[in-house]
């Protein structure tokens, strides 16, 4: 037979245990929430880039424009 405290020990343990897992799996999920983040802003700023890009070009041609006048 188990001593007295041993059951409470074991309940213990057992809570411990699922504690682990459970931040275990949270962090998992907060790591991929993290990099998907980081995908997101990565695509926003190539995004961002590209109208900076083409608002470039058309201030470019602009620019031409107005020199050849």
């Amino acid at each position: 037979m188990l001593p007295v405290g041993s059951t409470c020990w074991c309940k213990k343990k057992h809570q411990l245990l699922h504690n682990a897992l459970l931040n275990v799996k949270f962090k998992s999920i907060d790591a991929e929430k993290l990099y998907a983040m980081h995908q997101n802003e990565e695509e926003h700023e190539n995004e961002d880039l590209l109208i900076l890009d083409k608002k470039k070009k058309k201030f470019d041609e602009f620019k031409q424009i107005l020199d050849q006048q």
